[in-house]
């Protein structure tokens, strides 16, 4: 692993839900491994966000693109070599 790109386990980001582009199709909720979403109003929800493990499978499967998961790079300063 290349440790100049390193994330914390202790940060947990949810992923992002577009509202301008979510159908409400259904497809994140019959996919999420955790039951961490719903359908609220017509729109994909995380409603059980204790519940998310950042799997990705929501975002991977969504087929309008409407799910994102957000993170952080942290680049470790340049190394010198002996």
């Amino acid at each position: 692993m290349d440790d100049r790109f390193c994330f914390s386990e202790e940060e947990h980001v949810l992923p992002l839900i577009n509202g301008d582009l979510c159908t409400g199709c259904g497809e994140c909720v019959d996919t999420c491994p955790a039951g961490a979403l719903a359908l609220v109003e017509s729109q994909a929800a995380i409603v059980r966000p204790e519940r998310c493990s950042y799997c990705g499978d929501c975002e991977d499967l969504c087929p309008e693109g409407a799910i994102a998961r957000p993170f952080e790079v942290v680049l470790q300063e340049k190394m010198q070599h002996d």
